[in-house]
């Protein structure tokens, strides 16, 4: 079995995080994921890896995902590699710093507690536990929208994943009254982008119930654009 699951992130070292933003999000169209006051988690489109600017370390780091980080670190050492840093508690799991024989420097972390939870505006607002999800999704979504999966209810679903709708609309919509038409409704189908569980696009339908059907429907322009 492999002891690397995937590539989590690349962190990048920038002096500045508005600067860097300016950079990575402005100039080169990497839709803003999360951000805190050091690091800002940015989208790679074809990939649920992201880029992360954070300005605490000079390094760049490649983050590499595991299943336990204790379990990991102590084969790592066990096949010939080295603990830089011993296992640290995270804000969604755990994490260390490990040194393969050639003296390269890895970042290796587990999600064991949970994902991170955002508002409208990407800001990090805690942390969503692994148990307590609202929306079920599978661990490696796959179809025909990569990063995309569908579910066919509003059950668990929160306001804090409906941002971005009804942008421009005379009467404002709230997020806390989109859920409400979400439940109400007779049949609903959701779009929920996988590494944030935000509902980036919905169709309703309003049913006599035996024949007839009236659909609504909006996506979100795209992933990221309501940050």
């Amino acid at each position: 079995m492999s002891l690397i699951l995937k590539v989590d992130c690349v962190q990048i070292p920038v002096p500045d995080l508005d600067a860097g933003l300016a950079f990575y999000r402005d100039r080169l169209g990497h839709a803003l994921i999360w951000r805190t006051a050091a690091a800002a988690g940015l989208r790679l489109p074809e990939s649920d890896a992201e880029l992360v600017l954070q300005t605490e370390r000079p390094e760049l780091e490649p983050n590499l995902l595991v299943a336990s980080v204790d379990q990991a670190v102590g084969a790592f050492a066990a096949a010939g590699g080295s603990v830089l840093l011993a296992p640290f508690p995270i804000a969604i799991g755990r994490c260390a710093v490990v040194v393969d024989p050639w003296d390269n420097r890895l970042v290796l972390l587990d999600a064991g507690q949970g994902t991170l939870v955002t508002d409208c505006g990407g800001n990090v607002v805690g942390v969503e536990a692994v148990r307590a999800r609202g929306v079920p999704l599978p661990e490696d979504p796959s179809g025909p929208l990569p990063g995309i999966v569908f579910r066919d209810s509003a059950e668990g679903l929160t306001p804090d994943r409906l941002c971005g709708f009804f942008a421009g609309w005379r009467r404002e919509v709230s997020a806390e009254e989109h859920l409400r038409i979400l439940r109400g409704s007779a049949a609903v189908a959701l779009a929920i982008e996988a590494s944030t569980r935000r509902v980036v696009g919905f169709v309703t339908a309003i049913s006599d119930g035996v024949l007839c059907a009236h659909l609504t429907s909006s996506p979100r322009l795209k992933p990221g654009d309501s940050r």
